[in-house]
């Protein structure tokens, strides 16, 4: 999973050879929808 690339929820990629998950942040355990959308922002924000 890379934290920088992530959304909240999964989704998949269609990439040239072969689909594929990224999985979302929602899916680390013990991180609350609120703090993984909180950081989804950050992430957006500091790409911006």
């Amino acid at each position: 999973m890379d934290v920088m690339h992530s959304d909240v929820d999964s989704t998949l990629e269609d990439l040239p050879e072969v689909p594929a998950v990224q999985l979302g942040l929602r899916m680390i355990r013990g991180l609350r929808g609120h703090s993984a959308g909180a950081c989804v922002q950050h992430i957006q924000l500091q790409a911006a």
